[in-house]
């Protein structure tokens, strides 16, 4: 092996390291580059660490730079079939993913927990600042983003368990949703603690620190949301061909959700937008809009695609608010599934919080969703491009300062 890879989690400190490289394979009469997983041991020959890197953030943990110079891999070493590594790579990301949601959801309870402290401690006016409704607004998003997370996380382990099972997109909006929950909660935690949030030896700027990584680590949210929704549709070819059925679906496994064993949300999602289960009366409102929205999403997607054809795949803006949707009715469906099993449990009286958490969640949620319906194909995306292709003319901003003028001006 040949070769350099940098930002390795505590690569200099690994006693076993898995290693993804091209190598040439035999497909149909020719050889062709394929991926394939090794295992390396840092006593190899031709093994070396470049260096470290500091960091903004998670300072526990240290990045490096690895170099394969010549390095000759033993033929037991090899991880699954040579030309083979991309499935191997999948489910390394898949567990990976869903791990990562998992510490972003534990994270914000903490924080949440950090938050409201200070708020009920804090005094001004006369009374704590946690009896003031901005502050009760902050805790009560988190709260519910939190329900929802623990939901997603729920139906995404159920996923996992099933050795066969595919959960790749689910992880993906699972990851996507709870990085970025964790993000709001660590930067409304800072706001909430006002100056103290700031400085140190206080904890809360480290935790806004360590928290921003997590939208970047284990793929990129704004590369996750374009798998989300470029695997939600079909190929170029096939779009062309069959635009009625365009949008696959993206929450694969939505009948083993918990509380929706016999429901089948889509074969094709979107195919049905009907859940044939009975539900709690007190959540029927929250499905039935839950079923408009889904109807809404495959109406987008085929719009989208009808509209674009094979130049969809360069609509990122467009992409983006696909996912965006998706992620949505992931979340909202699980919240409703998880609510539904609580309620046959103990009943109505005894789930009064949970309750609450879920109208909080589902309604915000729709509201969102119905935030980026709205923006699909809108004139202000040419616009952007127009004045980012200004900004990249310019090299920054561009425009005369509106303060300081030159003396010419006067």
């Amino acid at each position: 092996l040949d070769g350099r890879k940098q930002w390795i989690g505590n690569g200099h400190r690994a006693g076993v390291i898995a290693t993804f490289a091209q190598t040439p394979v035999e497909r149909g009469g020719k050889t062709v580059m394929r991926p394939s997983a090794f295992i390396i041991r840092p006593d190899m020959p031709g093994f070396l660490v470049a260096g470290t890197v500091r960091k903004m953030g998670i300072r526990g943990s240290t990045q490096a730079e690895l170099v394969y110079d010549g390095l000759q891999v033993p033929a037991d070493h090899l991880l699954g079939t040579v030309g083979k590594g991309f499935g191997v790579a999948v489910k390394v990301l898949n567990g990976g993913r869903m791990t990562l949601a998992a510490g972003c959801t534990a994270g914000t309870k903490a924080l949440l927990a950090e938050m409201t402290a200070f708020a009920e401690g804090r005094v001004q006016f006369g009374k704590p600042i946690a009896e003031f409704e901005i502050t009760q607004r902050k805790l009560a998003r988190t709260a519910s983003d939190i329900y929802a997370a623990d939901a997603m996380l729920g139906e995404l382990t159920r996923l996992a368990e099933h050795l066969e099972g595919e959960y790749a997109l689910e992880a993906a909006c699972c990851k996507v949703f709870a990085s970025e929950m964790l993000w709001r909660a660590a930067d409304e935690t800072v706001q909430v603690a006002g100056g103290r949030g700031f400085v140190k030896p206080y904890p809360y700027e480290r935790h806004r620190r360590d928290a921003r990584i997590n939208r970047i680590f284990e793929g990129t949210n704004e590369i996750l949301r374009l798998f989300i929704s470029l695997n939600g549709i079909q190929g170029p070819a096939e779009q062309l061909k069959e635009l009625g059925v365009a949008l696959r679906r993206p929450l694969r496994n939505l009948g083993l959700i918990s509380g929706f064993a016999a429901s089948r949300l889509a074969s094709r999602f979107g195919a049905t937008a009907t859940l044939d289960v009975e539900l709690h009366e007190r959540l029927q409102k929250h499905a039935r809009h839950l079923e408009k929205h889904v109807a809404e999403l495959k109406e987008s997607a085929e719009r989208l695609v009808r509209a674009y054809r094979k130049e969809i795949v360069e609509r990122q803006q467009e992409l983006e608010r696909l996912s965006d949707m998706a992620i949505e009715l992931f979340a909202t469906a699980c919240v409703l599934a998880r609510t539904q099993r609580l309620l046959a449990e103990r009943g109505e009286p005894a789930c009064g919080r949970e309750l609450a958490l879920c109208d909080l969640f589902v309604v915000e949620a729709g509201r969102r969703f119905r935030t980026s319906r709205l923006a699909i194909q809108s004139p202000q995306d040419e616009t952007r491009r127009v004045v980012a292709r200004g900004v990249r003319e310019a090299g920054g901003y561009g425009v005369t300062d509106a303060i300081v003028t030159s003396s010419a001006d006067r």
